[in-house]
């Protein structure tokens, strides 16, 4: 399969499913899809990113889901109108590029063209970039790293230790106008930190997640722990919770040979993130639904794998709080160099 036969299912899924959503605007695509050539093989990795607008209230952030639809997997996010009212709402959003570019599906409101004109042509403005870059410094300093000490259990604590390194990754990207992409965010960070220099910025944030010095074994060590917890989840697993998408049988690929993948290219260290993200997932579901006995088993292992990622305690997650402020102040530093350099970014 390759990239446009992957964009035609998903607008045949818009067309045929996604446009019964109660008072359904409009649908574009999201995420690494937007830039890959359309002739080009469909990674099997990958899902297909859609973004939903409705205009009636959504419960939460967004509503979310993702399965299977005729060989590609699809994960649906729906959205109110409140938040893509305006261009002024989108162009301060991490995931601004979305509409930077032509990437509508369905438009029978005709609200979605209008804005993805005025969001085009404002993406690239200095004062754009600097606010979106800012907007990821307040989510991880405000948000995730202050989050991450008052959480009430150990999944959520690790949790937002991962979405505060994949947003302080996705930084100088954004200052690059390059897509934030999530599961090879610390890649794309290391390529762009190596080009200014700042090698050894790479090594502070795999400091932060804790992988900065583990050999490509101790890695793929970690990630059978985290397949076998994985594959427990998904016969368990019954009661509903943020990322429950995520643990079934039809996600396994992105799950399990996404970190596979990352390890056979060499970014073993890299691939921590991920694997990590998806151990963290899934120990949630059997906390949640397995017999008491696995609970305590699985938490046991999964307590294993954090201590030797040096977040053995409360104290080691305290102390990471903190090394993720430096670090934070170090990453906007350099984001501005690569927004002072890019040719792009117009004032």
């Amino acid at each position: 399969m390759q990239v446009h036969e992957a964009k035609a299912i998903a607008r045949k899924w818009v067309e045929e499913v996604g446009k019964q959503e109660p008072a359904f605007l409009g649908a574009f695509f999201a995420g690494s899809i937007n830039w890959m050539p359309k002739d080009a093989p469909w990674p099997r990795t990958s899902d297909v990113d859609l973004f939903l607008l409705v205009d009636r209230e959504v419960a939460g952030w967004s509503e979310q889901k993702k399965f299977l639809y005729n060989g590609v997997i699809l994960e649906a996010v729906v959205f109110p109108l409140e938040r893509f009212r305006t261009p002024e709402q989108v162009l301060v959003r991490i995931d601004a590029a979305n509409l930077s570019i032509p990437s509508i599906i369905s438009d029978p409101s005709g609200h979605l063209t209008k804005l993805q004109r005025a969001v085009a042509e404002g993406y690239s403005k200095r004062e754009w970039v600097r606010k979106r870059c800012e907007k990821a410094r307040q989510n991880v300093q405000s948000d995730y790293l202050e989050e991450m000490i008052r959480a009430d259990t150990l999944c959520d604590q690790v949790l937002n230790l991962l979405w505060a390194v994949m947003e302080m990754a996705q930084i100088p990207a954004l200052a690059h106008l390059r897509n934030p992409t999530v599961r090879k965010c610390l890649v794309v960070f290391g390529e762009l930190l190596m080009a200014q220099g700042k090698r050894s910025l790479h090594e502070s944030l795999l400091t932060l997640l804790g992988s900065v010095g583990m050999n490509q074994g101790q890695v793929e060590s970690h990630l059978q722990e985290c397949i076998s917890a994985y594959d427990r989840a998904i016969e368990v697993i019954s009661t509903p919770f943020w990322g429950d998408f995520d643990v079934n049988d039809q996600m396994r690929p992105i799950a399990v040979d996404g970190s596979w993948e990352l390890i056979d290219s060499g970014y073993h260290r890299e691939a921590v993130f991920w694997i990590l993200s998806v151990h963290t997932v899934a120990q949630m579901a059997i906390q949640n639904d397995a017999p008491e006995g696995e609970k305590a088993q699985f938490m046991h292992r999964y307590e294993r794998v954090l201590g030797e990622l040096g977040m053995g305690s409360s104290a080691d997650l305290q102390h990471r709080a903190e090394l993720g402020r430096s670090i934070l102040n170090d990453i906007m530093k350099v984001a501005e160099e690569i927004m002072a350099s890019n040719s792009e970014i117009k004032d």
